[in-house]
């Protein structure tokens, strides 16, 4: 499978400088089968990790009309890839990108009928577990 750049630049995004990130590590392969190039624009558009984004400035980083934008945000929450708050009293739907552990990992993992779908889920969290997260581990936050 040829190695997706837009995809890279994600995993690099999400990883935060954590890990290397190559075709063969589990932050892209758990990503690569399933992943559109539509749903990598949003992500891409989405100003750092654990930062709150707003539905109109992802709409307008991306360069995508913010209905479009905002069906590939929900579908994305809807995977477990993104969190979303939605304030009613101001009309305001904010989007927030977490890191791989804690977050995008046992998100993707929380959304069984989607796990059974994409078995390399599982496979790429026992990679990243196991290979990835070891240098990290001591540093990362229950959760």
């Amino acid at each position: 499978m040829e190695v997706r750049q837009n995809l890279v630049r994600l995993c690099e995004k999400i990883n935060d400088g954590h890990y290397k990130i190559t075709p063969d590590c589990a932050e892209y392969r758990v990503f690569e089968k399933w992943m559109t190039d539509d749903q990598i624009a949003i992500l891409l558009a989405i100003k750092g990790t654990m930062k709150i984004n707003t539905l109109g400035s992802i709409a307008k980083n991306a360069g995508m009309p913010k209905q479009k934008a905002r069906e590939l945000l929900h579908e994305l929450t809807e995977i477990g890839l993104l969190v979303q708050v939605i304030i009613p009293v101001v009309n305001a739907e904010l989007y927030l990108q977490p890191l791989y552990t804690p977050g995008v990992f046992e998100f993707l993992l929380l959304n069984e009928k989607f796990c059974r779908a994409h078995p390399e889920i599982a496979y790429a969290f026992e990679q990243h577990a196991t290979t990835s997260q070891i240098e990290h581990a001591m540093n990362t936050p229950m959760g």
